[in-house]
């Protein structure tokens, strides 16, 4: 009888670890897929061309050294998805550096610093986790809204574009 208790137990700390994975991995039940870039401690967005074209008019405004992130316009990656409840544009995220196309731009944030940013953002209905990989998904603005208060408070990232090679 022992034997079997810690066979169990064991089988029990094995399904636990899987569905962990899971979770992480995107591949949640729908309701756990909000909660499940906490684990993440940054994300990477993606920006547009236009904003490196908004920061080349901040500098003729205000000089070099002197623009904020203020003074320009981060345009981010938007790709339409269909849900349940209709079409949406999306803004696109990549939970690895490794998975952002070459050539891109993108910003670095914290999971609560882009949730914000979608909830502020009209154009954004979600946010779309590695859409060129095979486990990528979608999480609607009404999910985002019901996990902000859920995710831990960190400093938020500075304002940064880098571009991967």
């Amino acid at each position: 009888m022992i034997g079997a208790f810690n066979y169990r137990r064991c089988l029990n700390v094995i399904i636990a670890s899987v569905v962990l994975c899971g979770i992480v991995s995107g591949c949640a039940p729908e309701k756990n897929k909000a909660l499940s870039l906490q684990f993440f401690d940054e994300v990477y967005v993606p920006v547009d061309m236009m904003t490196f074209l908004s920061m080349d008019e901040a500098l003729k405004e205000h000089g070099y050294g002197k623009v904020s992130a203020s003074n320009t316009k981060t345009v981010y990656t938007y790709k339409p998805v269909q849900l349940e409840g209709g079409d949406i544009s999306a803004l696109v995220i990549y939970t690895d550096i490794s998975f952002i196309p070459s050539g891109s731009s993108f910003q670095p944030m914290r999971v609560r610093q882009c949730y914000e940013t979608v909830i502020s953002d009209d154009q954004a209905g979600g946010v779309f986790v590695n859409p060129e990989r095979a486990n990528g998904y979608v999480i609607p603005r009404s999910d985002i809204g019901a996990a902000l208060p859920k995710l831990p408070k960190k400093e938020p990232l500075a304002w940064a574009i880098h571009i991967k090679q």
